[in-house]
């Protein structure tokens, strides 16, 4: 869903004894979106994100994992269109095989409930596809439909697994396999998978890949390239 989104708002953070950084927000959010961006939307909404990062700085860490989970929620007494509260959690490990070989997994999960999800902007909804998402969709092109169009996901859930080899000195292969399901009580459910093959570079200023992928679902498009730079997390 074509959209434009004026986020503004306070972050206060810390670090907890355990080594969680805790974050709790405010954040006022203006959008307009459709296809003449005619649909407006105002939202406040709170919420608290928690994040743990144990992935070394290096340029081609080995092993590490990075967790997240946000909780957050508006009201319509409290200046926004909508109520709405929204849960997502995330994760990415990697782990080393042999010398040089490294398995990489993302998984992300996320539910939503409003009282009026076509008042929801799409920044809230949960939608797939993309270079860090599922590859071998257009970005965020995977999305339960219902009669007037893209509808949006009020229920997410995808996962990676990606193995990377050194083929010579910075120079690797990579090979993988993306997934995600995502349905709302208003329109069919949607899942799509893909695979994708390709090389990663790893220079001084962090990871350069480039690669191909194809969709393996029934609205899988051709094959698509994919270019990303730095980090998926």
């Amino acid at each position: 869903v074509p959209s434009r989104t004026l986020n503004v708002g306070v972050d206060i953070s810390d670090m907890t004894p355990s080594n969680w950084r805790r974050e709790v927000f405010v954040r006022a959010q203006f959008d307009r979106y459709g296809e003449t961006f005619e649909d407006k939307s105002s939202q406040l909404s709170t919420g608290i994100r928690f994040s743990r990062n144990e992935i070394d700085e290096s340029v081609r860490p080995m092993t590490g994992r990075y967790i997240e989970g946000e909780l957050s929620g508006s009201s319509k007494e409290l200046l926004s269109e909508v109520d709405m509260l929204r849960i997502v959690t995330s994760g990415y490990w990697i782990t080393q095989r042999g010398d040089d070989d490294r398995l990489l997994y993302r998984a992300k999960i996320g539910a939503l409930t409003t009282d009026n999800l076509d008042k929801l902007p799409p920044s809230q909804r949960f939608f797939a596809g993309g270079d860090r998402n599922v590859r071998g969709f257009a970005l965020e092109s995977v999305a339960p439909i219902n009669s007037d169009g893209v509808l949006g996901g009020q229920v997410m859930a995808m996962a990676s697994a990606e193995y990377e080899r050194i083929i010579k000195n910075s120079l690797a292969g990579i090979g993988y396999v993306d997934g995600a399901y995502l349905t709302s009580p208003d329109a069919k459910d949607v899942s799509a998978a893909s695979v994708g093959v390709g090389v990663r570079y790893f220079s001084p200023i962090g990871a350069v890949s480039l690669s191909v992928a194809r969709g393996l679902t029934e609205q899988a498009p051709d094959y698509r390239i994919h270019f990303t730079i730095g980090t998926d997390y």
